[in-house]
This record gives structure tokens, C-alpha cells and sequence, in this order.
């Protein structure tokens, strides 16, 4: 989890780099801490793979009650900032902020559809909003 230290709230959810093999999968985890709910603003992701690494990174986001937040897999390709190829993407930017309850956990399902192995780190970048009544 990092925090700015420009705008406090301003607070990044991520999980620990995952390498996933050729055609292999992973589902991390994010856990929301219990101090504040969340506003999700965007979605980025970092990939390293190969320079001969051919096909595609797809995520699917889900709450751990099986909420999703797309209706298919994302290719992070799509918007991911990458390593060993000459092209870095966007992240997605909502249109409006994504509430987020405090002490959610966020399923993260990689699939790796490539020919070789990737790493991938997905960051939820928004604001915390301090809980009410605390």
C-alpha cells in the first residue's frame, strides 16, 4: 500500500507482483484495510515479460461475494505500462468513483495467455474516506 504525501487520501491498493507461467493462471487478493472506505478512481497494472512474448494478460476483478466489476476479462495490455516492449498504456480512468466498503476483499483473476512467463502487479488507485462514527 503506498500513500502520497501530497494528498494524504490519495491512497494506492495493490497486491504483490505475481509471475504467472505460459497459459497459467493466478488470483491474488487485495484486503482493504477496516480504517476507511474506498473510492476507486482507476485501474493501472505493470507487466514484465519478454520481448518475444506473444498473446495476452487478462484480468477479472471480482469481491470476494463474487460482485464483478466487468462482465469479461480485461487484456491489460490494453492499458498496462510495460517493460521490455516500446509502448506503455493508460490506466482505465472510472467516470465515477467505485465505493468501495472498508475491510473488502478484491479477487484479482490473471490469466496469462501468452507464450512465456509475465509479472504482473495490478494497482487501485483512489481515495480513502474515513469512516463515520468511529
Amino acid at each position: 500500500m503506498y500513500k502520497s504525501l501530497v494528498k494524504p487520501h490519495l491512497f494506492c491498493y495493490s497486491h504483490t507482483e505475481q509471475t504467472i507461467a505460459a497459459s497459467g493462471s493466478a488470483i491474488p487478493a487485495i484486503n482493504l484495510a477496516n480504517d476507511a472506505d474506498f473510492e476507486l478512481l482507476e485501474i493501472r497494472a505493470a507487466i514484465s515479460k519478454a520481448a518475444s512474448f506473444t498473446g495476452s494478460v487478462n484480468l477479472l476483478l471480482s469481491t470476494s461475494s463474487g460482485d464483478l466489476f466487468s462482465n469479461v476479462p480485461i487484456n491489460l495490455l490494453s492499458f498496462a505500462s510495460v517493460e521490455q516492449d516500446s509502448y506503455s498504456g493508460y490506466p482505465i480512468r472510472l467516470s465515477e468513483p467505485v465505493h468501495i466498503p472498508a475491510n473488502t476483499v478484491l479477487n484479482l483473476q490473471l490469466s496469462n495467455n501468452g507464450n512465456e512467463a509475465v509479472t504482473v502487479q495490478i494497482q487501485l488507485w483512489g481515495y480513502k474516506r474515513e469512516i463515520l462514527n468511529k
